[in-house]
């Protein structure tokens, strides 16, 4: 999943929802994964294909179409309350991150779980979401109050499309609204039967 711009605070476990232009014939969907439990799905009709799904993990990436991000800690700064992390995903002398040896030196392949999906429309962003966000306005390290995330959100979104432009925050356009959180293994979920039931 493209975190191009905010990548290092997913990895810093500081954003743990995204949100992501809706497509035209966008639905969202239950399934059964046990008696009495259900999963959601997120399925467009008009691409006949699944855009997202809870329980599912992606791969952080810093860009459509290149290799997920690898991670890992300082052994200093893993004795103090700020994580920062360094972000690699190139060849290391004679290994790699992805590497049994890369393993063995402390990087983790960055990849997110979803935990739930939403569809809804851009502005009702709520101020706990903006916070969840985790972007603050340019020039802000430390937020003072919880609106500067909002302010924030804004700020990236606009940058991301202009003012004027079709999607800009003045346009208010539907998002798909995933919450997720950072996990530290790649075991994909097996596939299973799906019954799907749509869901208002």
């Amino acid at each position: 999943m493209n975190f191009s711009r905010t990548s290092l605070q997913v990895i810093q476990e500081t954003k743990t929802q995204t949100r992501r232009l809706s497509k035209p014939g966008d639905k969202i969907y239950r399934h059964r994964v046990s008696r009495h439990k259900f999963t959601k799905y997120l399925y467009n009709e008009h691409m006949n294909r699944t855009r997202y799904e809870v329980g599912k993990t992606y791969a952080v990436q810093e860009g459509r179409g290149k290799k997920g991000l690898y991670y890992r800690y300082l052994v200093d700064q893993l004795q103090t309350a700020e994580r920062d992390a360094i972000l690699q995903a190139t060849v290391y002398g004679n290994y790699t991150p992805e590497s049994k040896l890369g393993r063995d030196l402390g990087w983790l392949e960055a990849r997110i779980l979803v935990k739930n999906i939403r569809l809804e429309n851009l502005k009702d962003i709520k101020t706990s979401d903006a916070c969840a966000e985790g972007i603050l306005p340019d020039g802000v390290k430390v937020a003072s109050e919880t609106l500067l995330y909002v302010v924030g959100f804004v700020q990236e979104w606009n940058r991301l499309y202009p003012p004027g432009s079709k999607y800009c925050w003045d346009a208010n356009p539907r998002v798909v609204v995933l919450d997720f959180e950072l996990v530290k293994k790649s075991d994909k979920p097996r596939r299973r039967n799906r019954t799907g039931i749509a869901v208002p």
